[in-house]
């Protein structure tokens, strides 16, 4: 039985790794990242929290910059390139000393962890002082997400919090928040711009610790 689970947890791990080699998922993770780069230095130290297969990241260190990914799977490391360095841990229980990070990411990730107020407090104490967050969530708002989410298999099932202000609120009781909506994805899964709140498949919001 246990055998059987396992299996079928790597079958669905690896399902989803190739998912992300198809075009449109490679032109969702430019438009993330074309998002994060003006946000972030070269010289910054970032963790990303729930990396999966580790793919935004990778990009971002072939670019140069120097990044550590963290995830709760123990099969999605494993899929990560051997140039990422990934671990395998929570998000409510980061495995690393205060002020070690210039620059937390949440990337469409923090909706699915099991208690996000915990996740953003040990952001807060893994940051640097005047460090910062970057935190990118699925908007439910959106086209793309009231597709998505009718399909049985979809990972959006996986969600725990939809209230993208009850997250909002959390964070702005540690950073000075700036908020943006982006990346409109229509009904046939093609791409636009747009800075919509009923539109845009992403909100993201960037805080600066005081």
């Amino acid at each position: 039985m246990v055998k059987s689970i396992i299996k079928s947890m790597k079958q669905k791990n690896k399902n989803y790794y190739d998912s992300c080699k198809r075009r449109f998922w490679q032109d969702v993770f430019d438009e993330e990242i074309n998002f994060i780069l003006p946000k972030i230095n070269l010289s910054d130290k970032i963790l990303s929290v729930g990396c999966g297969p580790a793919v935004i990241e990778n990009k971002l260190s072939c670019m140069g910059y120097r990044i550590v990914g963290i995830d709760i799977s123990y099969e999605s490391p494993g899929f990560a390139p051997k140039e990422v360095r990934t671990l395998i841990g929570m998000a409510e229980n980061l495995p690393f000393a205060d002020s070690t990070f210039d620059v937390v990411l949440f990337i469409a990730s923090l909706q699915f962890v099991d208690d996000f107020k915990k996740a953003i407090e040990e952001s807060v104490r893994v940051l640097k002082k005047k460090g910062k967050i970057i935190v990118l969530l699925l908007n439910p708002k959106s086209i793309f997400f009231k597709k998505r989410v009718l399909r049985e298999d979809s990972y959006m099932h996986k969600i725990r919090f939809l209230d993208v202000e009850q997250i909002e609120r959390k964070l702005n009781m540690y950073f000075v928040c700036k908020k943006w909506y982006f990346l409109g994805i229509d009904d046939k899964d093609n791409l636009f711009e747009t800075t919509s709140p009923n539109l845009s498949a992403i909100v993201a919001i960037e805080g600066q610790l005081e």
